[in-house]
């Protein structure tokens, strides 16, 4: 279950003269890139830098999964070729099945907290791609980016019919405040989000700001690589309803 709230983001259009402002979001129908291998170290003062190399893997498959709530179980719905550079690309995407789509659900605010986050339309149904290799190295992948104080990921989102969900939740304890900024605009069908975390913390005692930011689109860093984010704080787990 991925929480949308802590939410998890991106690149703003370049509007203007050009009316894009108002243009209604279209969805994703294909999906592809290059994948590299990424080596995400941190320096004392927790600053994250990533290296990324040629994809060592080799050729095979990437196969695109998604989770069946009646099956309770992960279920392959779509592959394509991977060739041994990396390159690989799905000319279309699945539709999900009706036991792939989860529900809305509203939560209980936690204790500290406060939302202004809105759903243009709360009764709709949403599914999450999982994209894994099946090659040399069989490993789970995704688009990443980690630098300085902030990690970045892209995530590809179905949803049933066409929804807007914005605004911000706040929470605050004795040591953390998390602010959890999420504006998105949804067409029916697939539709790329980039969810970006980041922190202030330099030590356990000291209080500290994270920040959560989910935007449209895919952020200009990120590069397809295997799962080295250690920022699962963007699966959320503090906002008022989950986006799965």
């Amino acid at each position: 279950m991925k929480k949308l709230a802590p939410l998890l983001l991106l690149a703003p259009l370049a509007l203007g003269s050009c009316g894009l402002f108002n243009r209604a979001p279209k969805p994703v129908t294909t999906a592809g890139g290059t994948l590299t291998d990424a080596k995400v170290t941190y320096d004392a003062s927790g600053d994250a830098t990533t290296t990324y190399t040629a994809w060592s893997g080799g050729a095979g498959k990437v196969m695109l999964d998604l989770y069946d709530y009646t099956a309770k179980t992960t279920v392959k719905e779509g592959e394509t070729t991977l060739a041994a550079d990396g390159k690989f690309s799905f000319a279309s995407l699945p539709t999900p099945k009706d036991s792939e789509l989860s529900p809305y659900t509203e939560e209980t605010q936690p204790t500290g907290c406060t939302s202004t986050v809105k759903v243009s339309d709360k009764g709709m149904r949403s599914a999450t791609a999982i994209f894994r290799t099946d090659a040399t190295k069989d490993v789970s992948v995704m688009l990443m980016d980690a630098a300085g104080k902030s990690e970045t990921m892209g995530q590809l989102f179905y949803v049933d019919r066409a929804v807007k969900i914005n605004g911000k939740q706040e929470c605050k304890n004795a040591l953390v405040t998390s602010v959890s900024d999420i504006n998105v605009n949804f067409a029916k069908g697939w539709n790329w989000v980039t969810y970006k975390f980041t922190t202030t913390r330099v030590d356990d005692t000291t209080p500290y700001t994270v920040t959560y930011t989910a935007t449209n689109g895919v952020a200009s860093n990120l590069k397809w690589a295997q799962n080295v984010s250690s920022a699962q704080a963007l699966n959320l787990n503090t906002l008022p309803f989950t986006l799965r």
